[in-house]
């Protein structure tokens, strides 16, 4: 209410006052009302004469104000007023209400003494000199506005999450300073110049020098900040904040939704926005992670299911060695309460002589198994085999094969229901493998590609690889020269790196520090990367790698992938064949095309590596590594071999720590399109190493005749007992980044440094599915001899699905967002293990029960244990460890079934190899050939309707490379103008901080190159687009009218008649100054805003 009379509403005061009014302010008026007493304060005239002397305190390059005179009610008196307008203070002041009757009978007095100028009045109205001075008027308020509302920030005390929110709130500050519309009625006063009018001149001239005012103020205030947060130290709230928000993922509502939720990007704020629950987070929702993800946790959930099925179908086994029928002990040697008891270990002995003199044994039966002394005397197991239990095994792994493809047939459907429930950018786009090497500007790839649709986005990738990880190595460098020198740079002031103030700060450092943390290396590296960072954007022609174009549809994107794939050969001979002309770029160039990967998965640095280069080094680094992998498999059995087995065993836990470590750097070094293919890589030289240490080397090392012994299945069970509990609980107390998060970070001397503790830790996809199908593997390549350990493997299954959903959304920094080409991987190895059960079924029935011994037809008189035994039989010493798995040549050692059960296994095994050698190997040679000389796309799914722009959280391809020691990554594209920030795949504040293009490396190379170095990101706003922006732009429009209203009657500004006439005010720089625009007007507004918007570096809403 703003007091002009009892009951009224605002709307009814506002229309009485324009109605009752038509007084236009002149000097002389507005000087004689400040006269009469109404409240009012000196406009702005200078910047020492508007609101006394709060405005300009402590301003640099101002002398310090004189105290302004304030009257009893509060109002600014000035003295030589030259302008008066309201004081917003003033009118909502409770003890100027008590004066509000007073000055309304002055304002009906000066109404009917102003009548007589109501001709002159209108006149003026129609002069638009009155729109301009109000237009001015609206300035100046504003800017002092923002001057009381910087220097308010000055009391804010020295806490560093204060500090850090009054920064924040600076740049806001600043924002709206930037956006003030000088040049919007540069038109409107160029006319008033020409009419002889100098007013509005003189008034705009003084409120350009009072915003660079502002500036300036701005500037020594945020420096005033920055200089007090860093005095005040690094603050842990701030770290964990930055720990919630950043390095681990959020959620929220999505919009017009109550249950739905949609990933909230690294840095993103939001109402409503909280973390993803551990328990209360469904399954389908970590799709939001990436398909990648998604699989793996439903491939754990199956297997584990899977496995428990396995257990039950093996149970026959766990009975069957724990009775009488295979042992007459009945395993009462093992504890009652142990999980071996079930397993097939034999503790049945009997003593037997393979002498056939005879000989004369003794036997110690206190020990498991029994000790034998004696020449030539051995112990035979009496654990007789049972037909059934092959039976059960071949069950098993029949169950084990169905299963697989209900779970391929599972994940082909997840793929589809995934792709059709999320919206992503791969959805819409497509990458050009082979584009022309000067064909840069992304304006010809959009008109090319416009013949299939409209295109939102073309990216095209330069051959920038080198320089990019020599920008991000600095980037990282400074950081941590920052940290360990002990300067107090933000990061943001550190992409700005001081030579000659790091070497002064570097020199007060003492001695032992000089020599710590290899800082003399470190400097020394950062002028090196400096000087080749030069060189490189000097020197180097910089040329097209890749092309990525987004359309604003998905039957866009399929049309042109069904009409434009083509096979690889003909690419890259530009065999034309039947393609028409208007598919072929430049009329020369056959595009190898294809669906692009998720802006995510894309590695920029390494897009200019060709597909040559990257088979054979593929090749050489996989030979390598598995090369490096049989050679330690080689040095543990020569230990075992020669007798050393604590060596072997002591190699094998040292292979396990290292090896992984070491396959990783090897891994660093290939150069992938996609972190999907990086990993990929890497999931391939994992699982042959942890099946070859967890599998093949304990096979193969094992003393034969120890085979059924308690201590070789127990590895087996060590083996699951660590992948079910050891593993999982080290992944859950995570200890090295608890340490760093609850004790090291505190140490820290910078709030950055101290961040550095807080960006979660580093984990691999591969790694996960590796580890999962190990588990699998070793329950399945010994559940002949240890079944029970297929419940031992469902149960590590789901302690691992809850431990990595607790570190995903707890603990982990976040994952790109990947496809399913690991899960497709990951099945492959799971039909491989499929194989190796055969294989390894086979072995053990063929070796049973695994004594070494064959009974013969001779028989001798033995002594045992002092008792003479004649006619004894005697036995011979064979090798009962065969690892031909197609051999079913029968053996003396056999029983009857276990002859016929040996050739069943052999037969199943040949069938199994040979199918999966047809369906997998074959199926691959086929479909690689094909796309050799075809191409191949096969869309998944059905195309949504969904545009692109309007899809929530949707991404682009802007480029970018990432450093292990940095929290974000860096963007590697010019961000002015050329797309929406809100299409990065992380939200900040200020992109500037991770922007290399701004980077001072190039501070001896010119715009030029320098701008010529970096891939370019362009936007092209779709026709709906452009309207919604201009609709919500009128809603806008509409906010200032209303709030121009109430600036007229707080200025008391009087017109004559309502909103209709006030319309006649016109317009100033395309936005309404008053009243209610026509149709035709709206419309005509539109079209103009159309062709303003259509350029979008040129525009920023």
């Amino acid at each position: 209410m703003f007091g002009f009379g009892d009951g009224k509403s605002k709307d009814d005061e506002l229309d009485e006052f324009l109605g009752e009014a038509d007084q236009v302010l002149t000097p002389d008026t507005l000087r004689e009302r400040a006269k009469s007493g109404c409240e009012y304060s000196a406009y702005l005239k200078n910047p020492s004469s508007h609101h006394g002397q709060v405005l300009l305190k402590g301003m640099p390059g101002q002398e310090k104000p004189k105290a302004l005179p304030f009257g009893t009610n509060g109002e600014v008196v000035p003295k030589d007023p030259i302008k008066v307008k309201p004081n917003n203070n003033t009118l909502n002041n409770p003890a100027v209400d008590q004066t509000l009757p007073k000055i309304k009978k002055k304002d009906n007095l000066m109404k009917r003494e102003l009548n007589d100028q109501q001709i002159k009045t209108e006149k003026r109205l129609s002069n638009p000199s009155s729109a301009v001075m109000m237009q001015l008027w609206k300035l100046g308020d504003t800017l002092s506005t923002l001057q009381r509302d910087i220097l308010v920030l000055r009391d804010v005390p020295n806490n560093p999450v204060k500090l850090i929110k009054a920064k924040q709130e600076l740049a806001v500050l600043n924002g709206k300073l930037d956006s003030l519309n000088f040049e919007g009625i540069d038109e409107v006063v160029t006319g008033e110049l020409e009419s002889g009018r100098t007013e509005a001149r003189e008034e705009r001239k003084r409120l350009m020098k009072l915003a660079e005012e502002t500036h300036e103020l701005i500037h020594v205030m945020s420096l005033e900040l920055k200089g007090r947060l860093e005095m005040s130290g690094p603050d842990v709230k701030l770290s964990w904040k930055y720990f919630q928000t950043i390095t681990l993922p959020n959620r929220v509502v999505k919009a017009g939704t109550k249950n739905e939720f949609r990933k909230m990007e690294p840095g993103e704020v939001a109402e409503g926005a909280e973390a993803y629950g551990v328990f209360d987070t469904p399954l389908n929702e970590l799709g939001d992670f990436g398909i990648g993800v998604l699989l793996y946790f439903k491939m754990l959930l199956f297997l584990g299911c899977l496995c428990m099925i396995l257990g039950f179908v093996g149970a026959y086994n766990l009975h069957h060695f724990d009775s009488k029928s295979y042992s007459s002990t009945e395993q009462g040697t093992l504890s009652a309460f142990t999980i071996l008891r079930g397993s097939a270990i034999c503790d049945d002995y009997t003593t037997v002589c393979t002498n056939s003199g005879g000989c004369t044994c003794t036997t110690d039966k206190t020990t498991t198994p029994w000790t034998v002394g004696g020449t030539n005397c051995a112990l035979k197991k009496n654990c007789e085999f049972s037909p059934n239990q092959a039976y059960v095994l071949l069950a098993i792994s029949f169950v084990f094969l169905i299963g697989n493809f209900v779970m391929g047939w599972s994940h082909d459907k997840i793929v589809v229901e995934a792709d059709e429930a999320e919206q992503t950018a791969q959805d819409y786009s497509i990458m050009v493998n082979d584009p022309d090497a000067d064909a840069t500007d992304p304006d010809e790839w959009q008109k090319f590609f416009s013949q299939f649709g409209h295109v939102s986005y073309v990216t095209v990738a330069l051959n920038n690889g080198k320089l990019l990880r020599l920008l991000a190595q600095r980037k990282a460098n400074m950081r941590q020269l920052g940290f360990e020198i002990g300067t107090k740079k933000t990061e943001d002031d550190q992409i700005n790196f001081d030579a000659e103030e790091n070497t002064r700060l570097f020199n007060q450092l003492p001695p032992h520090k000089k020599q710590m943390n290899g800082l003399v290396q470190l400097r020394h590296s950062l002028l090196t990367v400096d000087a080749a960072i030069e060189k490189e954007a000097i020197s180097k022609n910089f040329t097209a790698a890749r092309v990525f174009v987004v359309f604003e549809n998905e039957k866009s994107q399929r049309r042109c992938l069904q009409q434009m794939t083509t096979g690889t050969i003909p690419a890259a001979l530009e065999w034309v064949g039947e393609l028409p002309q208007k598919l072929i770029f430049r009329g020369t160039n056959v595009l190898s095309v294809c669906e692009a990967p998720e802006p995510t998965d894309v590695i920029w640095e390494n897009l200019e590596t060709p597909l040559k280069h990257q088979i054979i080094e593929q090749t050489l680094t996989l030979i390598l590594s598995l090369g490096i992998v049989a050679f330690c498999a080689y040095l543990i059995y020569l230990f075992h071999q020669a007798g050393l087995d604590f060596l072997a065993a002591f190699f094998i836990s040292i292979t396990n720590s290292v090896m992984p470590t070491v396959l990783k750097m090897i891994n660093e070094t290939e150069e992938h399109l996609t972190q999907g293919s990086k990993q990929t890589s890497l999931l391939l030289k994992l699982v042959f190493l942890r099946w070859m240490t967890t599998g093949f080397i304990v096979l193969l090392i094992r003393d034969t005749d120890g085979t059924l012994d308690e201590k070789f299945v127990g590895k087996v069970w060590a083996v699951l007992l660590a992948d079910a509990i050891t593993t999982p609980t080290l992944r859950l107390l995570d200890p090295m980044s608890r340490i760093g998060r609850n004790y090291l970070s505190k140490k820290a001397d910078s709030q950055e440094k101290m961040n550095s503790y807080f960006q979660g830790t580093d984990w691999f996809l591969a790694e996960r599915y590796t580890d999962m199908t190990k588990t699998l593997f070793v329950s399945l390549f010994f559940t002949a001899i240890f079944p029970q350990g297929l419940f031992v493997t469902a149960f590590a299954f789901m302690v691992s699905y809850w431990v990595d959903k607790y570190c995903l959304f707890r603990l982990w920094k976040q994952p790109p967002a990947m496809d399913g080409n690991l899960a497709d991987a990951a099945r492959f190895q799971i039909s491989l293990i499929f194989i190796f059960n055969c294989f390894v079924n086979q072995h053990f029935l063929r070796g049973w029960p695994f004594d070494d011994l064959q009974k013969t037809t001779d028989t001798a008189t033995v002594s045992f244990d002092g008792t003479n035994a004649a006619n004894t039989a005697i036995y011979e010493t064979v090798e009962q460890a065969g690892y031909n798995f197609f051999d079913w040549t029968e053996q003396g050692w056999m029983s009857e079934d276990q002859k016929l059960v040996v050739k069943i296994f052999s037969i199943v095994n040949i069938v199994a190899l040979s199918v999966f050698g047809v369906f997998y190997f074959g199926h691959s040679a086929q479909y690689s050939v094909h796309t050799l000389f075809y191409g191949s796309y096969a869309s998944v799914g059905d195309a949504k309707d969904d545009d692109y722009s309007f899809v929530p959280g949707i991404q682009t391809y802007v480029p970018m490379v990432s450093h292990k020691s940095l929290g974000l990554p860096l963007i590697a594209s010019d961000m002015k103008g050329t797309f929406d920030a809100e299409h990065i795949s992380f939200t900040m504040k200020d992109y500037s901080k991770v922007d290399l293009t701004k980077s001072n490396a190039f501070r001896n190379v010119s715009n030029t190159r320098r701008k010529g170095a970096f891939s370019v990101c362009k936007q092209y706003k779709s026709p709906r687009l452009l309207d919604w922006e201009i609709e919500n732009v009128e809603v806008d429009m509409e906010t200032i009218h209303k709030w121009e209203r109430e600036t007229m009657l707080k200025t008391r500004v009087v017109m004559k008649g309502g909103l209709e006439d006030a319309g006649k005010m016109g317009t100033m720089g395309g936005v309404k100054i008053g009243g209610v625009k026509s149709l035709s007007q709206r419309e005509n507004d539109k079209r103009q805003k159309k062709d303003m918007l259509g350029g979008v570096e040129n525009h920023e809403l």
